[in-house]
């Protein structure tokens, strides 16, 4: 699909769950780790855009029946706070779809939404995202109990929807998953940036404990850190520097540029999916970014000298954007 002018939606059925819960929101994590692998996760998984300097023939497509191509895109712009009706660039329009969802699936591991369909067409869909807290299933139904502080905000105490309603992506078993991820989350989150909570205490009374090395426990959070984010080959920006080599930590580069390939094409394939579930004839390629098999085989290369670091760099980075 090429130059293809978007037009609004239909107007829909209106959503059945609660987006939000206020009453049990909590405090934004203030642990630097964790809200800095959480930033680098989601950034520009796809070109922030559509726009990529780095590969010319960058291009996305969508194999799409023309009795179709008009709910493919109600679901897309629903899945986006972008405005792009009347614009025709569908690369920019999926860009900020995936990315969208890989910024929920950074916040929590997953991403729910409510499949709501059009009011005059029962075959047209758009999707809701909402919370998965308090959400239970059961015999076939989704569940989502409201805590009794926001139901005169929802104006409801419950929920109930068929589970086919719902259509829930999270992170990709080969990442660890929605429980390996949030896992990652809780272990960051143990250790304060700066020194322990107990030195905290005490340094709040104006004491100095001369037996604790700042040093040495910075060394041994990073290190902790490191550990817990391998599976991702997070860099952990400037910190890493400080304990491995050089060459460990362009592996780790490259690690992290796999896996947010693998995230890329975990959304895509899963979007494709959705389609086929909702009987959408239809289908997107995306061509032209280096695939998670292509990063792998670079790292490789790069491990067995046959290529230079700037050269592996090259072939994996998606940090450049015009």
């Amino acid at each position: 699909m090429k130059n293809h002018k978007y037009e609004s939606p239909n107007p829909l059925k209106n959503p059945r769950v609660a987006r939000h819960f206020r009453s049990l929101s909590r405090e934004i994590d203030t642990n630097l780790s964790a809200h800095m692998f959480f930033q680098d996760v989601h950034i520009a998984v796809m070109p922030i855009g559509g726009r990529f300097s780095q590969e010319q023939d960058f291009s996305v497509e969508i194999q799409v029946s023309s009795e179709h191509e008009s709910q493919v895109i109600a679901i897309l712009q629903s899945l986006t706070d972008s405005d792009l009706f009347g614009k025709s660039d569908f690369k920019q329009l999926l860009s900020d779809v995936v990315n969208k969802i890989a910024l929920y699936l950074a916040s929590g591991g997953r991403s729910i939404y409510e499949i709501i369909r059009d009011k005059e067409n029962e075959n047209a869909w758009r999707l809701y995202s909402f919370t998965d807290k308090r959400l239970f299933r059961a015999f076939g139904k989704c569940i989502q109990i409201i805590p009794k502080a926001d139901r005169h905000l929802w104006e409801k105490s419950y929920v109930i929807i068929p589970k086919e309603d719902i259509w829930e992506i999270a992170m990709p078993e080969v990442l660890g998953g929605f429980r390996g991820y949030r896992s990652i989350f809780k272990k960051l989150s143990r250790f304060s940036q700066i020194v322990p909570s107990f030195l905290m205490d005490e340094m709040s009374q104006q004491k100095w404990p001369t037996y604790f090395n700042v040093k040495n426990y910075e060394k041994e959070k990073n290190l902790f850190v490191a550990k817990t984010t391998a599976r991702w080959g997070w860099h952990m920006r400037s910190s890493g520097l400080r304990i491995w080599t050089e060459f460990y930590g362009m592996y780790r580069f490259i690690t992290f540029d796999w896996a947010k390939a693998c995230l890329r094409e975990h959304i895509i394939k899963e979007l494709n999916q959705l389609f086929r579930r909702l009987q959408i004839d239809a289908e997107i390629v995306v061509k032209g970014l280096p695939t998670a098999r292509e990063i792998l085989k670079t790292r490789q290369q790069m491990c067995e000298g046959k290529i230079t670091f700037n050269e592996a760099s090259k072939r994996c980075s998606m940090s450049r954007v015009e």
